[in-house]
């Protein structure tokens, strides 16, 4: 990657790889700089997966409020709603981070709409709607949200159910 980047290379994968690499190192200053480097280089996208590219970078960034117009915006491309299960998933986490509860909690039931068929990652955004209602202070759709969780597996769900509900 830092070879085809000091050719001259362009490619935006090439700066987001080698800044996920730097970020593994734990060098943070590298990996923000070639994340910002992939930002200008996506700097007017054209296709969901540019504006979703964008805003994974953005939230890694910790720019949530810019990733949340980015995924707003490749939820309004993907006219097939071909990736929007997972699109709605990944901007009700970046409003969650905002403590935009209500709105991360339309986004996780949007998501749960979309997708509501029994598996893992099913169960991983029904532990992330509990999590939501807890910081609601809605321990009782919290609890129902967590237990659906942990029917699907997902483990996380079992400690939050024994910390929150009785």
């Amino acid at each position: 990657m830092t070879k085809a980047i000091n050719l001259g290379c362009t490619d935006v994968n090439d700066y987001k790889q080698r800044g996920d690499y730097y970020s593994e190192l734990g060098l943070n200053e590298k990996a923000r700089n070639d994340y910002q480097k992939a930002l200008l280089i996506l700097k007017n996208p054209s296709s969901y997966s540019d504006y979703t590219d964008r805003a994974g970078i953005k939230e890694m960034l910790e720019d949530y409020k810019g990733a949340i117009t980015d995924y707003t915006s490749a939820i309004e491309l993907d006219t097939a709603c071909k990736f929007c299960v997972r699109l709605y998933g990944l901007r009700a986490h970046c409003k969650a981070k905002i403590r935009d509860y209500v709105g991360a909690l339309e986004d996780y039931t949007k998501n749960l709409q979309l997708n509501s068929s029994p598996s893992l990652e099913t169960g991983e955004v029904y532990c992330n709607r509990g999590i939501v209602k807890l910081n609601m202070d809605n321990i009782k759709g919290a609890c129902e949200d967590l237990r659906l969780a942990s029917n699907m597996g997902y483990m996380r769900a079992f400690d939050l159910i024994k910390e929150h509900c009785r």
